[in-house]
């Protein structure tokens, strides 16, 4: 996995041992790296809204489609590269998940956003 925290240096992280176990560390580190939760309290409500910088779901189900449908004809390793805009890896997908949760066919993009930052609630 290729990180470049707020579009600095490239910091590599990655995760060896069984399939399962890289998967789940590969998870774990952007939960608890990358996704950024934002908290707003309304006035008139009880319950506060959360929102998030990219929907965790839609990450997860794409880092466990590129790792568990990779094609064995390609040797290189599964590569995840997050910037500050996007989450994308270097296999090719048929789907976008973008920051507004919508699908929308785009190479090999995981997660996309605007150059702002937007958030998803949850």
């Amino acid at each position: 996995m290729l990180w470049a925290p707020g579009g600095g240096e490239i910091i590599e992280k990655s995760f060896r041992g069984p399939i399962h176990e890289e998967v789940c560390a590969a998870l774990r580190f952007i939960q608890n790296e990358v996704i950024r939760e934002k908290v707003i309290k309304r006035k008139d409500k009880a319950e506060a809204v959360r929102l998030f910088n990219y929907p965790f779901a839609a990450v997860e189900e794409a880092v466990v489609n590129a790792v568990y449908h990779r094609s064995y004809e390609q040797p290189e390793p599964v590569e995840v590269r997050v910037s500050p805009d996007r989450i994308e890896s270097n296999r090719k997908y048929d789907f976008e998940v973008s920051r507004e949760r919508s699908s929308v066919p785009s190479g090999n993009c995981l997660a996309a956003g605007a150059d702002q930052p937007q958030w998803s609630s949850l």
